[in-house]
C-alpha cells in the first residue's frame, strides 16, 4: 500500500508541469479549449489512419476472427499490442486534457468510465461481435450519450438513480438494436 501512495505522488509530480505547460500554451496562442482541440485532432488522425492504411483492415480482421487473420498472414499479436498501446496513449492524452481543464491532478483511477465508453461505442452502431464500426460512428454515439446525460442532468427533480435507470434503458435498447442488426446483416450476406 505504501508503494502505491509513492507511485501516485511520482505520477502527480510528473504530470503537474505538463499540465502547466499545456495551459500556458493554450492561453498564449488563444486556442480553443484544449479538450476540444485534442478531441478533434485525435478523431482526425484516427480517421485518416483507419481509412487510408492497411492497419484498419488488420484490426478488423483480428477482432472479427483472429485465427483467420493469423492464417492470412497478419501478425495478430502485434496488432493487439499496437491497439492496446494506442489505447494507453489516448488515455494519457485524455488524462492530461482533463487535468488541464479541471486545473487539478487526481492520480487515482476514475470509476465508471469503462461502461460509459462501451455505451458510447454501442450507441454509435459499432458491432460488439466485431467487423463493423468506425471513428465517425463513435463520435455520433458520443454526441447522443452526451446529449442524453446532459439532458437528464438538467432535470433537477429527477432522482440520480432514476437518471441512471433511464440511461440504462436507452443503452439496453441500443444493445438490442445492435444485436438484431448484427444478426440481420449476417443473414443478408448468406442469402
Amino acid at each position: 500500500m505504501l508503494l502505491t501512495g509513492k507511485m501516485d505522488l511520482i505520477i502527480a509530480a510528473v504530470m503537474a508541469p505538463l499540465v502547466e505547460i499545456a495551459t500556458q500554451l493554450y492561453a498564449a496562442y488563444k486556442l480553443p479549449e484544449p479538450s476540444r482541440s485534442l478531441t478533434i485532432l485525435c478523431l482526425l488522425i484516427g480517421y485518416l489512419v483507419l481509412r487510408y492504411t492497411r492497419f484498419e483492415r488488420y484490426v478488423y480482421m483480428t477482432v472479427a476472427n483472429p485465427s483467420a487473420a493469423r492464417l492470412a498472414g497478419v501478425n495478430t499479436k502485434l496488432i493487439v499490442f499496437s491497439v492496446l498501446t494506442i489505447c494507453g496513449f489516448m488515455s494519457a492524452i485524455a488524462g492530461v486534457a482533463a487535468q488541464g481543464r479541471l486545473d487539478t491532478a487526481m492520480p487515482s483511477p476514475q470509476s465508471g468510465y469503462l461502461i460509459q465508453a462501451i455505451a458510447v461505442v454501442v450507441l454509435g452502431g459499432t458491432s460488439l461481435t466485431g467487423g463493423r464500426g468506425g471513428i465517425w460512428q463513435t463520435a455520433v454515439g458520443l454526441l447522443i450519450y452526451g446529449s442524453l446525460t446532459n439532458g437528464l442532468d438538467n432535470f433537477a427533480n429527477i432522482d440520480s438513480f432514476a437518471k441512471t435507470f433511464i440511461t440504462g434503458l436507452v443503452l439496453l435498447a441500443a444493445l438490442i438494436v445492435n444485436i438484431v442488426f448484427a444478426g440481420r446483416a449476417s443473414r443478408d450476406r448468406t442469402g
